[in-house]
């Protein structure tokens, strides 16, 4: 199983509408301030994206091809996308 902060930190930074509907799903259940580690709720998180139909651990732990178009992309930080392969 993945680390805790690591599995809900990939679930929330590849969100898409399926996965936005299980961010609303786990808030509805009382997930606020979940910044804050004594606020926070592994569990409902986890329930909330399993009762959508999702796998947290998929998002947490797949390999992510190059070519994917990441979150950040569209951020110019003067190197290309492939410099960091071997």
């Amino acid at each position: 199983m993945m680390p805790r902060p690591r599995c809900s930190r990939a679930l929330l930074h590849a969100a898409t509408a399926v996965r936005a509907e299980a961010i609303l799903l786990a808030w509805q259940r009382g997930c606020k301030m979940d910044g804050w580690d004594q606020c926070f709720d592994f569990d409902k998180w986890m329930q909330a994206f399993r009762d959508c139909g999702l796998d947290p651990e998929f998002y947490a732990s797949r390999q992510r091809p190059m070519y994917e178009v990441f979150p950040w992309d569209h951020i110019g930080c003067g190197t290309r996308k492939g410099a960091s392969q071997a």
